[in-house]
């Protein structure tokens, strides 16, 4: 039985699935704290529409890094001191970043990956820049853009898979398991969506597809706040109501749903 359509599935979903989860508690704690009078800063800003890896981390769980920055890297010097002794100040403070999140190998894995990847990412940096000038691609181009998103979605989705599971043992065998016959499976897994017309799957898809569409929105227009926020009376509580119904229906959906605890809640 071919493992990697499964996989494919569950790796590329895993994503969304942690950031909506995680963002989702995070807003819910923000909107808790603006009715009692306190105004706490955003601890997401469109991670995974970042086209760098530093960049993602200047997305991704703002507080954390923004901990991680104050009270790892800085301490061990930043960036005042050799290119090298920089690195690997980049370099311990991913391989920390792992050890917070457990003492497994696998979330040493995940930071150290991390590291990797913005160490590869500043010594390439010259080097991509020139090419870019060479082929006279703009800096801020909508392919360039597309294709550095994508490629750094890519690469964090990787990560993903020794964050998720329990184990070195475990993430390797997922890692085997893509990639046994893993372009097949992917086809596979997208024509047997499009020929069986599976209900949750479309819902899910659409849910992360509305998600990403408000995201890129606001990404270009800042901050979207609904106009019927400043109606009054009758149809702006119908418009709450619709919107509660919306999530009830997502939220509790299919009859083996089970409420679980927040993915991060354990951390």
């Amino acid at each position: 039985k071919d493992a990697g359509l499964p996989m494919w599935s569950a790796v590329l979903l895993y994503d969304f699935e942690f950031y909506m989860d995680f963002a989702g508690y995070t807003h819910i704690a923000l909107g808790s704290a603006e009715l009692f009078g306190f105004h706490l800063p955003e601890n997401f800003n469109l991670p995974y529409l970042s086209r760098s890896i530093r960049e993602f981390w200047r997305r991704w769980h703002i507080s954390f890094s923004t901990w991680l920055r104050d009270y790892i890297y800085i301490p061990l010097g930043g960036n005042r001191c050799s290119k090298a002794r920089k690195y690997f100040n980049v370099m311990m403070t991913f391989v920390v970043s792992g050890f917070w999140h457990g003492a497994g190998l696998n979330f040493i894995v995940w930071g150290t990956l991390h590291g990797i990847y913005q160490i590869i990412g500043g010594l390439l940096a010259p080097a991509r820049e020139k090419l870019t000038n060479r082929l006279h691609i703009q800096q801020q181009s909508k392919l360039r853009t597309l294709l550095s998103t994508l490629f750094i979605f890519c690469l964090v989705d990787f990560t993903w898979i020794f964050f998720r599971c329990h184990s070195m043992r475990n993430a390797l065998s997922v890692i085997n398991a893509l990639m046994h016959n893993g372009t097949a499976s992917f086809l596979q897994l997208v024509s047997e969506q499009f020929s069986n017309g599976l209900p949750g799957f479309w819902l899910v898809i659409g849910c992360i597809a509305l998600v990403m569409i408000l995201e890129c929105l606001q990404l270009h227009f800042g901050r979207l706040y609904p106009k019927w926020l400043h109606w009054n009376g009758l149809l702006q509580w119908a418009c709450i109501f619709l919107l509660l119904i919306f999530v009830a229906i997502c939220g509790v959906y299919g009859p083996n749903y089970s409420a679980q605890s927040f993915i991060y809640a354990k951390f």
